[in-house]
């Protein structure tokens, strides 16, 4: 927060004077005994607060706030009275509360380059206003696959302190648990929040009980732990995050327990072994653990603000960088995953004859060389992209023909020419590419607009289906599916080309070797 205005006006019959230079440009008018103040401000903030007095410089309290640079104070207008203002921009993201679908509103925490969520989750619709099962029966709870909440104990008495508690299923539920602008961490996202913290990114990608006092910087309200080696760290409370010992409900073991002791909280990051990595604070460790657990458990939920983490991880563990473009969130590398969700492994075909007879998902490296894949993915055919086992991580698809079409648009493409087939737009494959470096010379990457938008498409290449097999383009062009079908035996795909700034549209055959971009659901 910085300071950037301050001001004094003087109301004596519904004129007004400017007493004091302010800092930046700033304009002053009344009307009908209102106050307007419009300032000027260079330093991008997020949002100001507006403080006033009737003293100088001295017992200003605020008013209110603005995400603009202009205030109307309705509420000054006694006559003759000197008013001063001042107004601090903040340069944060991170409001100081966020309401979720119920009307909850909950305190939120800055960490590092995080914003945060104060309190446990208690919504009880999701983002589409559909009611969030809460089941209370153990044998119901132990046995459903869907979305459900609960109260510890059953007790909605717990809910005011300790939030809900969810299983995995609502977590993952596409229609959304966190408010709009927020989501539900992945691993990754709680490592930064713990390294920032001060544990060792060695210790952060363990499992079990990691770091040091970590567990004690994320817990707050002392009154509320049983007494221990967490509250006794002299650290105890310092990162304003708040964990609250909710305790769980155990899916299998059918019982709630650990009110009082420990706190349990999900990430969105499910493992091969279909266990969901989430986190533990307990009042005899100081420190944090990371353990997998069975998605029919109840833990609590905390959100952080932005609907595109930073990474995402898949069920290989290959871990990719996102980013925004418009409302859709992307993966910024190309998948290179060899299991579907579910664990099973995806047919690795390398032959010629196996990959273009194949009528199943499969995947191989350019050349057949894995080394490949560590800079541009692997290629998949379309069966491997429709496979209802799911190649993309959870949370995240494969983007149909009208998504990609949409990101198009999104970097300036009109819709007249977002629906044509071949080459279409003017820039806007230059705008998806990246790493120039891996590019041939063109007029990809001689456009002033090349690697904008930050997707980082690469020149991967592509494996031919039907009666060739063979690679070609490595280099020269970024081949992407879509999960379209455009006929029986084929799919809607995106060219990105060395030669040309455009983005092509077409069709292929379902046996074709494409890269795969997932956009989040």
């Amino acid at each position: 927060m910085k300071k950037i205005i301050v001001l004094c006006i003087l109301i004596i019959s519904l004129s007004y004077y400017l007493l004091a230079q302010p800092q930046y440009d700033l304009s002053i008018e009344v009307y009908d005994n209102d106050i307007y103040l419009l300032w000027s401000d260079t330093t991008d903030a997020y949002m100001y607060y507006i403080y006033r007095s009737t003293e100088p410089y001295t017992d200003f309290d605020i008013i209110d706030s603005s995400f603009i640079t202009c205030y109307t104070d309705i509420d000054a207008k006694t006559k003759s009275t000197s008013y001063f203002y001042y107004i601090t921009a903040v340069h944060t993201t991170c409001p100081t509360f966020v309401e979720d679908n119920d009307g909850n509103v909950y305190e939120t925490i800055e960490i590092g380059d995080q914003c945060w969520m104060a309190e446990n989750l208690k919504v009880t619709t999701y983002r589409n206003d559909e009611l969030i099962p809460q089941i209370t029966d153990k044998y119901l709870w132990a046995a459903t696959t869907s979305g459900a909440y609960c109260y510890y104990d059953n007790d909605p008495f717990n809910a005011d302190t300790y939030g809900a508690l969810y299983n995995w299923y609502a977590v993952n539920d596409a229609r959304e648990l966190a408010p709009v602008g927020w989501h539900i961490p992945t691993d990754n996202e709680i490592m930064e929040l713990e390294i920032y913290l001060g544990m060792e990114e060695s210790q952060a990608i363990d499992v079990g009980w990691r770091g040091t006092n970590e567990g004690s910087k994320l817990a707050g309200r002392e009154d509320l732990w049983t007494d221990g080696v967490l509250d006794s760290n002299s650290e105890f409370g310092l990162s304003g995050f708040k964990t609250l010992p909710g305790g769980c409900r155990w899916g299998f073991n059918l019982y709630f327990a650990d009110i009082g002791n420990r706190s349990y909280f999900w990430s969105s990051t499910e493992r091969i072994d279909n266990c969901i990595l989430a986190r533990e604070v307990s009042y005899d460790h100081s420190q944090v653990s990371r353990t997998g657990y069975e998605k029919i458990n109840g833990f609590s939920v905390r959100c952080l603000k932005g609907d595109c983490p930073t990474t995402v991880e898949d069920i290989d563990g290959n871990v990719y960088e996102t980013v925004m473009i418009g409302d859709q969130c992307w993966m910024a590398e190309n998948l290179k995953v060899t299991t579907y969700k579910n664990g099973d492994e995806i047919s690795h075909l390398t032959s010629i004859s196996d990959w273009i007879s194949t009528d199943i998902g499969a995947y191989c490296f350019w050349g057949n060389d894995p080394s490949n894949a560590a800079t541009y993915g692997n290629l998949y055919n379309w069966y491997a992209v429709d496979d209802s086992r799911g190649i993309c991580p959870c949370g995240w698809h494969v983007p149909t023909d009208d998504e990609i079409k949409q990101l198009e648009m999104n970097l300036g493409m009109i819709e007249s020419h977002a629906n044509n087939m071949g080459l279409r737009g003017s820039n806007e494959g230059s705008k998806l590419a990246g790493r120039s470096d891996l590019w041939s010379d063109g007029d990809l990457v001689e456009n002033p607009a090349f690697g904008r938008s930050c997707f980082k498409a690469l020149p991967g290449g592509y494996r031919a289906g039907t009666m060739d097999g063979n690679f070609y383009n490595l280099g020269y062009t970024a081949w992407f599916w879509s999960s379209s079908e455009y006929y029986i035996t084929g799919g809607w795909n995106r060219a990105v080309d060395s030669w040309a700034s455009g983005v092509s549209r077409y069709h292929s055959h379902k046996t074709s070797g494409y890269s795969v971009r997932c956009v989040r659901d």
